[in-house]
């Protein structure tokens, strides 16, 4: 018996961008995978920010951290998140940008992260994944695909 796809767990009219941050939002912590010298490394996030006006998801970490040297190192990431058994795939390319207003927004957010950034002299990095492909499926079954 073939299983058909699914109807899509989104309201008609959002963009990929926005079902991706509704199905992040659900899902609370999601994982960001990278690598290097062809060694996968998944490490858990839990905040992004969904800026309307460019219709992007955009993720944060420090510089001085692994994660941020690894996609700066080799761009190609995939991003994981889970609610009960439905869960979604988001890779793309990671894009690195600097906008400290969106830093000084990320930290006021998590002022306990923001404070011991702050303390220590740490800078925010920021990103984004551009060429975006969205994989939802439950269990074995696809629900639907899309690109961001």
């Amino acid at each position: 018996m073939q299983h058909s796809q699914k109807k899509s767990l989104f309201p008609e009219g959002m963009t990929g961008a926005e079902k991706v941050a509704a199905f992040l939002s659900q899902a609370r912590v999601f994982d960001v995978a990278t690598s290097v010298d062809g060694q996968p490394k998944v490490r858990p996030f839990s905040y992004f920010i969904y800026n309307e006006q460019e219709d992007r998801i955009i993720f944060s970490t420090g510089k001085f951290k692994n994660v941020y040297k690894q996609l700066l190192a080799n761009p190609k990431i995939e991003i994981f998140a889970r609610v009960g058994m439905t869960f979604m795939r988001y890779d793309g390319i990671a894009k690195t940008f600097d906008d400290q207003k969106i830093v000084e927004k990320v930290w006021n957010d998590s002022p306990g992260i923001g404070k011991i950034y702050r303390e220590n002299g740490w800078e925010g990095g920021l990103f984004y994944l551009e060429n975006g492909h969205v994989e939802i499926r439950e269990s074995l079954y696809p629900v639907e695909e899309f690109d961001v």
